[in-house]
């Protein structure tokens, strides 16, 4: 009945969607793919092998049924506000311009990918334990995210053409290197949400190609943390979405177990609760994260935050296609961290991305400035007669 009820909460939405023209692959589709993941195979890994997995099936029911008001919630919002916008036109960029960004960009790209070999997440996975406090990790963390603002901002200026297309594959390649996706799959999303929007591209091109996407990802993944066969796709998706929906659980456990549980109310932060309720949780709060957003949402506002939470991101995220014209930089790179994991990662973590992405594209953008604006200069010095 439940699961039921779930199912229906996931298809309003995606008739909002139709309604008001909202692509599928873009964060709207991706908060509802998302909230499946993280609530289906809970629920069906508890059903279907209850002698393997030690879930409370009223701890899953009640996160079904908050993940139910969130999708609902999240309708109403982009029912309400969504309004589609189309990119601004680009300015005319001549061949060799994007040639000398490609040759620019490659030293960055391969001190990335020497980065990642040593230092990239594939390290974690085979010590057990993700130690990312060090320099070197850190430095190959900001390595990732500068290649990424430097992807993104030639679609900003070239948009989606030979150029963006060599730096796409060069992000795959470093991503097969990593192992990781929470810093790629973002990438893939607004790829193929541009090249739909500006080329037109079939949806059932789109469809294909970001189905292709997914499982490479999974198949990466898989093959960093040893799995075989089928697993090789299954077992990451599997692991992804049971074990990275602890916190969801733990966090519910935790209010049901508790008269006076802790709430936040805005302030504070996830870490914050964690502490708190540490003593009513089974076990390390949160042990291989994923799926942060009921977790934070009911330690702000216990059950009812959930659907708060959806409904101010769906808020947001509709007033964010109004960037698109003026702010374009803005909005690529909100949607590549806060519009595509606020159902995956914390806020004050996504908070960080963004600036992160934000300030790289600022800078890229600074630096494109000042070289016309020297270019500029120049010209006129030449230009002036001599005295």
């Amino acid at each position: 009945m439940v699961c039921a009820i779930f199912y229906s909460s996931l298809f309003l939405p995606i008739l909002v969607f139709a309604w008001r023209r909202v692509p599928l692959v873009s964060p709207y589709g991706m908060f509802l793919a998302f909230q499946g993941l993280y609530n289906l195979v809970p629920w069906y890994a508890s059903s279907l092998f209850p002698g393997l997995f030690s879930v409370d099936p009223e701890v899953i029911s009640t996160q079904l049924v908050l993940s139910s008001t969130a999708n609902l919630a999240f309708a109403a919002a982009v029912a309400l506000l969504y309004r589609k916008v189309e990119f601004g036109a680009r300015e005319i960029v001549a061949p060799v311009i994007g040639r000398r960004y490609l040759r620019w960009s490659i030293p960055l790209f391969l001190i990335t990918a020497v980065l990642c070999h040593y230092y990239g997440w594939h390290t974690f996975a085979a010590i057990g334990s993700a130690d990312e406090t060090t320099a070197a990790t850190s430095l190959t963390a900001y390595a990732k995210h500068a290649c990424v603002a430097t992807y993104l901002y030639a679609i900003y200026r070239f948009g989606i053409g030979r150029t963006t297309w060599l730096l796409f594959f060069a992000i795959m390649v470093i991503m097969m290197i990593d192992g990781g996706r929470t810093a790629f799959f973002p990438v893939i999303v607004v790829t193929l949400m541009l090249w739909q929007a500006r080329r037109h591209v079939s949806i059932l091109k789109i469809a294909l190609v970001f189905l292709v996407a997914v499982v490479l990802l999974q198949v990466i993944r898989g093959i960093v943390v040893g799995n075989t066969g089928i697993d090789l796709v299954a077992g990451p998706l599997f692991t992804e979405g049971y074990m990275g929906s602890f916190s969801s659980r733990q966090s519910i456990i935790a209010i049901q177990n508790m008269s006076e549980p802790p709430y936040q109310f805005g302030i504070g932060s996830l870490e914050t609760w964690s502490k708190s309720i540490y003593p009513r949780t089974p076990g390390e709060f949160a042990p291989l994260g994923g799926y942060y957003f009921i977790a934070e949402a009911v330690a702000h506002f216990g059950y009812f935050g959930p659907a708060l939470f959806a409904f101010i991101f769906g808020c947001v995220l509709s007033y964010s296609e109004q960037w698109k014209r003026r702010y374009a930089l803005l909005y690529l790179a909100f949607t590549v961290t806060i519009g595509i994991l606020f159902v995956k990662a914390p806020l004050l973590v996504e908070s960080k991305l963004f600036l992160a992405q934000l300030l790289c594209l600022l800078l890229l953008d600074a630096m494109h400035r000042y070289r016309k604006v020297v270019q500029w200069s120049t010209a006129r010095i030449l230009a002036q007669p001599p005295n």
